[in-house]
């Protein structure tokens, strides 16, 4: 196998990505703010890998990772010959570079490593640069690592090294098969670009000679680079993704909120939980008037957290604020299809509801809204679930939660009358139930809906209930909820062990559900189930939330394990 620079840098991604265990630890002795620090900071993209080393031994200690390695799953990934050939390139290293995978990792690129990237435009491609950094934990190995690389393309005669002073300081034109590369060695940082121009802007960085200081160490730092294993900062200046506003106009949507963005990260933690956040960074006096709220305090959360039933295998409860959100979408719309929609939504509500979707509607539904998916009941068919949506009476004559409760009524008379005069033989009934002072519409059909599916909705306790049975709805309302973090509002949560329970339950009906969709042969639907529940046994809990402060705010994702503690 020809060894080159991209299956060099496959075998170093590929070997992060199976775990391979570490060989010794080491101190890290520095951090990424000072590779940071080198990034111009016009750069449109910047990948920060920190702290390989630490990671490794971390893992090396996990439980859940030694388990992880044992699932179906992983075994199989590891099986793949495509793995199998990737993990082979850790001997390439060895015989070519006289170097191993562990070393490579730990003592070079255990600290930090910095990529950044600038495009070119569709006038001037070539202005597309790129570079790397490195400060590496042992020096000498570096250099040497440098020059095996640079003897290895000597030696079949397609490299030529060339010195070049800068700034009273040496680095290297390195031209390889019609392409031309630039690197700088000093000691344990070797940086290496694409662009002589770049190559240059980051030594005068390094020496402290530059004109001013690259805002990309406190951003990264900011958004929570420091703990993260990997993190990708996008600048937003680089990346013109809206036409540009009329002649002093000002940008309004979505593109405005864009325009006032300084950075957009993503960051993934992966030690103890594993965690995906998204963090934007701006200035909220800029935003338009709907996105200034998200970068000012966090949220207060639903207070469907507090009436949604527990357990649950998914919980979804959020505050939106409706009017603006439709008022936003529509500002996306040339003029005249704004002015088509907008009519035909008010001709439709004023005909089901005799209301006024901007004025009755839209204020006075919200902001809290959700869906519960809970744990079926001992023989029924399915989990049980709620959607929910908070409906005020309004301040006119006709009160809005009660047409609005009419209209679905209405809707589903209309469905179900259209089904009854097709299907005379499997009509479908409506009752109608009292839960206290709550009133229940009830749908029934067993050929249809199935055992214990009886769809029902209702108004109760100021929110208006879509649900898979009345049992569903006598269920909701105010219980002891979970306990919430105080720094973060809670979007979303995943019980996976619920879920697995679920799908053991149901594993029949799983099965033949794969073999008929994804036309799998009852072994291979059976193994993907399996690999799917040796993965979720893993994971105490997955969450979704959302933190904001002044000029950031974050969402995370994030997978607890089981027995972490």
């Amino acid at each position: 196998m020809r060894i080159t620079p991209r299956s060099l840098s496959l075998a170093i991604v590929a070997a992060f990505a199976l775990l391979l265990p570490p060989s010794r630890c080491h101190a890290q002795t520095a951090s990424q703010e000072s590779l940071l620090a080198l990034v111009p900071s016009d750069v449109g993209l910047c990948v920060v890998v920190n702290d390989l080393r630490g990671h490794a031994q971390k893992w090396e200690r996990s439980p859940w990772v030694q388990s992880l390695r044992q699932t179906s799953l992983v075994k199989a990934i590891l099986d793949m010959p495509e793995a199998r050939q990737i993990a082979g390139l850790e001997g390439e290293l060895k015989k070519h570079l006289g170097i191993d995978w562990p070393t490579l990792r730990d003592d070079i690129l255990g600290d930090s490593v910095v990529l950044a990237y600038t495009p070119g435009t569709p006038a001037h491609p070539e202005q597309e640069q790129g570079m790397i950094a490195v400060r590496a934990a042992k020096p000498r190995l570096l250099a040497d690592l440098v020059d095996r690389f640079n003897q290895l393309q000597k030696d079949r005669g397609d490299l030529d090294v060339q010195p070049v002073k800068h700034l009273g300081v040496t680095y290297y034109r390195r031209a390889v098969a019609q392409k031309t590369f630039f690197y700088y060695l000093d000691g344990p940082l070797l940086i290496v670009a694409g662009s002589e121009p770049m190559l240059q802007a980051a030594i005068a960085r390094d020496l402290g000679k530059a004109k001013d200081a690259s805002p990309w160490p406190a951003r990264f730092a900011r958004a929570g680079a420091g703990k993260s294993l990997v993190t990708l900062g996008v600048n937003p200046r680089a990346f013109d993704l809206f036409p540009a506003p009329a002649k002093d106009g000002k940008s309004t949507g979505f593109a405005g909120l864009w325009r006032a963005l300084d950075g957009v990260f993503v960051t993934l933690k992966a030690d103890t939980d594993i965690e995906l956040r998204l963090s934007l960074q701006g200035r909220a006096s800029d935003m338009p008037a709907w996105a200034q709220h998200l970068f000012k305090e966090t949220p207060p959360p639903s207070v469907l957290w507090q009436r949604f039933p527990e357990p649950s295998i998914l919980t979804i409860a959020a505050r939106t604020d409706f009017a603006n959100l439709v008022d936003q979408m529509l500002a996306t719309l040339p003029p005249d299809q704004r002015g088509k929609l907008t009519l035909g939504m008010q001709t439709a509500f004023n005909f089901f509801l005799g209301l006024d979707l901007f004025r009755d509607v839209l204020p006075n539904i919200g902001p809290d809204w959700g869906i519960c998916v809970l744990p079926a009941k001992e023989g029924a068919a399915g989990p049980q679930v709620i959607a929910a949506l908070a409906v005020k009476p309004g301040s006119g004559p006709e009160p809005v939660d009660e047409a609005l409760f009419r209209g679905v009524q209405m809707l589903a008379g209309i469905a179900i009358a259209e089904h009854n005069r097709n299907n005379p033989d499997t009509p479908i009934r409506i009752e109608t139930i009292h839960q206290g002072k709550v009133t229940v519409k009830v749908f029934s059909q067993d050929k249809l809906f199935g055992p214990g599916v009886r769809p029902a909705f209702a108004l109760k306790d100021g929110f208006l209930l879509v649900a898979s049975s009345p049992e569903a709805i006598a269920r909701f309302g105010a219980h002891n909820a979970l306990v919430l973090s105080k720094s973060e509002t809670p979007l979303l949560r995943l019980s996976p062990i619920e879920l697995s329970q679920l799908l053991k339950q149901r594993r029949a009906q799983v099965i033949a559900r794969l073999q008929e969709k994804q036309h799998l042969t009852k072994e291979d639907a059976e193994r993907n189930l399996d690999q799917l529940l040796g993965i979720l046994d893993l994971f105490e809990s997955v969450t979704f939330s959302q933190r904001s402060e002044p000029g950031q705010a974050s969402w995370s994702l994030r997978a607890v394990p089981r027995g972490k503690h």
